[in-house]
This record gives C-alpha cells, structure tokens and sequence, in this order.
C-alpha cells in the first residue's frame, strides 16, 4: 500500500525537483549563512508561487526569533520585527515543532493581528515550516499569499519541509565551519605570542644564549 508521503513524492513536477536539486546545490557549496539563506528563499518562494516570504532565526539567547532574509513587498519593513517564542504563528511553530499550512491565517488563533497592523499586509493562505538541526529547533520558513489566490498544496508544503531540514543542515554546517576558523585563528595568535615571549627569554638570558651556542 502506497503511504500519503509517496502520493505526495509522486505529484511533484519535474520543474520542482530541479529546483530542489538548484537549492541543494546551493546549501551544499556555500558556508556563508546570508548567502545560503538567501538564495534558498529566493528559489523556494518562486517554486511554491508565495507572494512574500521570510526565514526567521533563534537568536542567541534562544528567546526570540529575528527575521533573517525576506522577499515581497514588505521585504524591509518585516526585518524590524521581533517575536517571542510561541508568538504568532512563526513563533508557535518554533514552539511546537510542527508545520501549518492554513487557508486563512487570520482565521488562526496564533495569528498574530498587532504584526499584520504593523506591515499594513493581510495574510491569507500561508505555510510555516520549522528549521531544525539534529537536535534541536532554529528557526522557521513562512509563506504567504500564494499567487492568484490559489491555496497552497500539499506538495507545496512537503517541498517546504525538504527545503527547510536541508537548510537547517546546510546552516549547521557554517556556523561550525566559523567556529572552527575562529578558534583557528586564536590558536594561530596565542602560539605566535607564545613564541615571541619565549624567543624574548631566550634572547635576554646569557645562560640561555651560551647553551644554545654549545648546541
């Protein structure tokens, strides 16, 4: 008996399975954070047809989410908020750990009205995904407003998943890619300091200088 996740598998285009593998190129040859998020929005948006979309990340307190990259027309404007968790529908998300996907979002009793005031944007039809590593929950991929007012699909919102655990891998990966360099780059400056302090003994110590001139 074929599941509902293959029926899924099997109703996606071949157009969406090349941008699947165009954003898995991209997570996959990238360590920069805001160049892979970026661009994994940007395809994602333009595969599921979403008017306005954004990628919202822990910050490191892991109390609030922030918007990481955003497209549509309040691209800008949705930067400068901030949600607790368990605030609006992203933040719900992010709590529980599990998609929506909705036809209505002002229909939601997690959505969040004093946000949609703020931007002066109605949200109707709309999926929230969460991003998460191995272990644990980053963040989440929103999409709004599915072009022609036509609901989001079932496919749309597998595709999204796909997208967004790939993401939280792909972000996992740079972030320890930069902790490793930082912490290279401190290794580098404490061994040359080493170093110099110990050729400065060397240097101002007669006995030290008569036995390596005995070596």
């Amino acid at each position: 008996m074929v599941d509902r996740k293959e029926q899924i598998v099997d109703c996606i285009s071949s157009g969406q399975y090349h941008a699947l593998l165009d954003i898995s190129h991209t997570v996959n040859s990238s360590l920069d954070i805001q160049e892979i998020l970026d661009l994994v929005l940007s395809e994602l948006a333009t595969v599921v047809e979403a008017s306005a979309s954004s990628i919202w990340l822990l910050d490191d307190d892991k109390q609030r989410l922030n918007v990481a990259t955003a497209t549509g027309e309040k691209s800008e404007e949705i930067k400068e908020i901030v949600l607790e968790i368990g605030e609006g529908i992203v933040g719900s998300v992010v709590k529980e750990g599990t998609s929506l996907i909705t036809q209505d979002a002002r229909k939601e009793k997690e959505h969040a009205i004093s946000i949609a005031e703020k931007l002066d944007f109605a949200a109707t039809t709309m999926m929230c995904v969460p991003i998460m590593t191995r272990d644990r929950i980053i963040g989440a991929i929103q999409l709004l407003n599915k072009a022609d007012s036509q609901p989001f699909s079932e496919e749309n919102l597998y595709l999204t998943e796909v997208v967004a655990n790939a993401a939280g891998i792909a972000l996992e990966n740079a972030h320890l890619h930069n902790f490793l360099q930082r912490e290279n780059q401190t290794l580098r400056y404490e061994l040359g300091t080493n170093h110099t302090q110990f050729q400065d003994i060397i240097g101002s110590s007669p006995k030290m200088r008569k036995v390596l001139e005995l070596s």
